[in-house]
């Protein structure tokens, strides 16, 4: 593996408020999707954002494209503003999709920016390409999120090439002023606030996905983690509460953790009873449906980062079930994000919450934790709308990757 430099004195530029509407400028961004298809969830996601801010153009660079056709909702995946090329990563070599045309050495004069999305690498023939260009493109590291303290400190830095003369910027989005801030694209909050507001859009949404109308009231709990989630005593936990509950149960890895607990697989529309609860299995949704589904549910288990960070726009509790690494490394940033959530909430009620967000990342004692925090919801829900307020008096990811970007185009 090619080892880059990091210069920590060269942590320049980094603006804390939104900076002024500006011209369209041109991105290139490549996405390699590893697993799961949260790589390509947040690009998708980047890209719409980007061009939907200023009238920027964005060619996405991927090396699965069939990903982002689920979460596009058409196919081939296309949006306003948006080219996507399928690539065969690392090659220096790609089409545009929906096009009839042979695959192509990348160009590499067209962009101003170039974004390589979790540490996926651009084809060595193009960097060498940039590298001649008189004017090379803002090269940016678009790093995974963290809560951690050491993420303001890392932001921004300049990261020389090893051999070309090409530098490369590290930005991280974070929780805070000094890092890049959250994905959200004009008038998200605007859009969620309107749909809570009106009763009608979750009765709608419940036809629509099959969920059986009921005359009992009923709290919703959507179901996204990864396939192995220890759910069975949860499960339990949840049949035998005191209310009426709701598990509505997504595609794929949700699913293959409830096999795992004893449960079977169910098709798209069924549902089954357990004691207190009833869980319905929902179709796949393309990005902006599934946000109203996380607007509409009194609980969100999230997992990774696409879903994790549109589950905190939606306002309403929360559970993120984190990507698991070796040796448990992923549980500090599980814990560093609960300090930042649930900051002045009164301990009777971050105590349990925080304890459950733990037992879900070590798949111990879920069952056990739960009751105490399932009691506090009322205080949690006061407090997941209330940290959503404070995300949104920051500059957002967009915002800040524009104005770091024309800061360097312009100067």
């Amino acid at each position: 593996m090619e080892q880059v430099g990091i210069d920590r004195s060269a942590r320049v530029g980094v603006s804390d408020s939104a900076p002024e509407p500006s011209r369209p400028v041109r991105w290139d961004l490549f996405c390699r999707v590893i697993d799961n298809l949260g790589d390509a969830g947040v690009c998708w996601r980047l890209a719409r954002a980007l061009t939907a801010a200023c009238g920027d153009r964005v060619r996405l660079y991927i090396d699965a494209p069939s990903a982002l056709v689920g979460l596009a909702g058409c196919d081939p995946p296309h949006a306003p503003g948006v080219q996507v090329y399928g690539w065969d990563a690392p090659a220096d070599a790609a089409a545009p999709i929906g096009a009839n045309a042979a695959r192509q050495p990348i160009d590499a004069q067209w962009a101003e920016a170039s974004i390589a999305a979790f540490a996926c690498r651009p084809p060595e023939a193009y960097l060498q390409r940039l590298a001649r260009r008189e004017a090379p493109p803002v090269r940016i590291n678009l790093e995974y999120l963290s809560a951690e303290e050491w993420v303001g400190g890392a932001h921004a830095l300049r990261s020389p090439h090893p051999r070309l003369a090409l530098d490369e910027f590290f930005f991280f989005p974070g929780f805070t002023p000094a890092t890049g801030g959250l994905l959200r694209e004009p008038g998200l909050l605007e859009r969620r606030d309107a749909w809570q507001a009106d009763p009608g859009r979750r009765a709608s949404l419940a036809r629509e996905l099959g969920i059986p109308a009921t005359e009992m009231p009923e709290r919703w709990i959507s179901l996204f983690c990864y396939a192995h989630a220890e759910l069975e005593d949860w499960l339990d936990a949840l049949s035998r509460g005191h209310e009426r509950l709701r598990l509505l149960v997504t595609e794929g890895a949700a699913r293959e953790a409830l096999a795992a607990a004893g449960l079977p697989r169910l098709a798209n529309g069924v549902t089954v009873a357990c004691g207190q609860l009833e869980l319905t299995a929902i179709p796949f949704l393309v990005q902006d449906r599934y946000d109203e589904l996380l607007w509409s549910c009194d609980l969100n288990v999230v997992r990774g980062e696409d879903s994790f960070v549109r589950a905190q726009w939606a306002g309403r509790p929360l559970l993120w079930h984190a990507y698991p690494q070796a040796g448990d490394a992923h549980l500090p940033k599980v814990r560093a994000f609960a300090l930042r959530y649930l900051q002045g909430l009164g301990s009777a009620a971050a105590g349990p919450i925080g304890q459950l967000l733990e037992a879900w990342n070590t798949g111990r004692g879920i069952d056990r934790r739960w009751p105490a925090a399932w009691r506090e919801h009322d205080a949690w829900r006061q407090q997941a709308r209330a940290w959503a307020q404070t995300l949104a008096a920051m500059p957002d990811l967009v915002s800040r990757l524009r104005s770091f970007c024309m800061d360097r185009l312009d100067s």
